[in-house]
């Protein structure tokens, strides 16, 4: 394998001349004409490859070259090593004379072989030597165009999720299961268990004369002096309605010192903000209004653990549920996604390579 050292400023601009032995380094001009010339030069220069190869190919020579410019602004030149019967990119240094990560090395090395420049390795310290060919690529490799970084991710299912960004390298995918069923039916039990106490403390409280207790309030910035139609707005006072064990607080409505309510609700149960009514009719009719709504939670709840028992469930599929471009931060996703889907697992992938 040739040497190298490190690349000495030639004139203002970013250029650089190098010393070394072997092949020689790919200069990266401000115009790409030297990197485009080197690069026909290295792809004429392959094992069974003639000067016309290195012509037809010109176009996508000259594409990589653009690409990996435009790509590695920073980028001034990298080197073409001998290795194994191939090629690898061994060095490659930035506008300051600093190498660059192997990171950027496999960016130059992707697009030398989207062009089609023979054996590439790919850089020293990552994945076995391989050979470009055009039907091998992967379908599901990451891909750069105009919009951005194209990266995928291939679920169990074998659905494959892509997702694009121009700022973001994504190097992780949030994956989240189908609901398990069994955690789904016991958390709908547990709701309409608990919605069924909140309905039986209505009916008790509205069989009986309502225990209602008045709480003197400070007006706060978030109070609106007057309503949408210019009425004033009576919040320095809370009523609360509690179960008949006084245990459960069941309706707060606000309203004056008079016992006065601004917003009620009518016959029908719906809601008028600047209806004024004497607060003990008024929380009649709210809390009959927040049953209606209760029951309906629980035969929702209900209704969940009959689909579940008799086949009918959907419990969704498989899917991406974020992308990360830190292992650390998709980890801490999936976790704190359980609190939003406890009947799902989660867990952080990295995506196609």
């Amino acid at each position: 394998m040739s040497t190298t050292t490190a690349p000495q400023p030639r004139e203002a601009g970013g250029q650089y001349s190098f010393k070394t032995h072997g092949e020689a380094p790919v200069a990266l001009g401000a115009a790409g004409d030297d990197t485009i010339t080197r690069l026909h030069e290295f792809a004429d220069a392959q094992p069974g490859s003639t000067e016309g190869r290195g012509l037809a190919n010109q176009a996508r020579l000259s594409a990589a070259a653009r690409n990996i410019h435009e790509g590695l602004p920073g980028a001034a030149s990298f080197t073409l090593d001998k290795a194994d019967g191939g090629y690898v990119v061994a060095r490659a240094w930035d506008t300051r004379g600093y190498q660059l990560g192997e990171d950027d090395r496999e960016y130059i090395v992707k697009h030398l072989r989207e062009a089609g420049v023979g054996y590439i390795h790919t850089p020293v310290g990552l994945a076995e030597a391989r050979r470009w060919e055009p039907d091998a690529v992967s379908p599901t490799s990451p891909k750069i165009t105009s919009k951005g970084r194209t990266v995928f991710v291939t679920l169990p299912d074998g659905v494959v999720v892509d997702r694009t960004s121009k700022s973001n390298n994504y190097t992780h995918a949030i994956i989240a299961s189908p609901e398990n069923t069994d955690v789904v039916r016991k958390l709908a039990l547990v709701e309409a268990d608990e919605h069924r106490k909140e309905v039986d403390d209505i009916d008790a409280a509205l069989a009986e004369p309502l225990k209602i207790r008045s709480v003197q309030r400070v007006k706060t910035t978030g109070d609106p002096d007057v309503n949408h139609q210019g009425e004033p707005v009576y919040y320095n006072h809370e009523y609360r309605a509690y179960s008949t064990d006084g245990k459960r607080l069941l309706k707060t409505l606000r309203g004056n010192s008079k016992q006065e309510t601004q917003g009620a609700y009518d016959e029908d149960g719906k809601y008028h903000p600047d209806r004024i009514e004497k607060i003990f009719p008024a929380m009649k009719a709210a809390l009959k209004e927040r049953r209606n709504t209760v029951q309906g939670y629980v035969d929702k709840a209900m209704s969940t653990v009959e689909e579940i028992d008799n086949g009918t469930y959907n419990a969704g599929t498989w899917s991406a549920w974020g992308f990360s471009a830190s292992a650390a931060n998709a980890e801490k996703t999936a976790r704190s996604s359980m609190n939003h889907a406890p009947a799902r697992t989660f867990s952080a992938v990295e995506i196609d390579k």
